[in-house]
């Protein structure tokens, strides 16, 4: 179990710290956030998500998209609190979720 939360949690940072730049944040401290505002979130909506799925038999897509929601609200009021320079905090938590997620699932699909 260990190895999904490592892996899930690798390959999100590996997505969004890209995604951070393209969206055009350049603080150095702001591109830092990134790292304890997904360690906050990630670990739980993994573990959420295989929760519902293996103890409540809920399909895995609809559980995570539900658990995406509060984790981009979550994260785009944690940037804002603690930003300096982010520009639209929940925007960038959007996309920068939308495209970690898509990715990941285009990674599952593959492998």
């Amino acid at each position: 179990m260990f190895y999904t939360f490592a892996v899930s949690f690798l390959l999100t940072l590996a997505l969004e710290y890209p995604a951070a730049i393209l969206f055009g944040i350049r603080n150095r401290k702001d591109l830092l956030l990134l790292l304890p505002v997904n360690l906050l979130t990630n670990p739980a909506a993994v573990a959420l998500a295989l929760f519902l799925r293996l103890n409540l038999g809920l399909p895995a897509l609809p559980a995570q998209i539900c658990l995406e929601i509060p984790v981009i609200l979550a994260e785009g009021l944690l940037y804002r609190h603690y930003g300096q320079d982010l520009p639209h905090p929940l925007a960038f938590s959007l996309c920068a979720n939308g495209f970690s997620y898509t990715m990941g699932l285009l990674i599952q699909t593959l492998f």
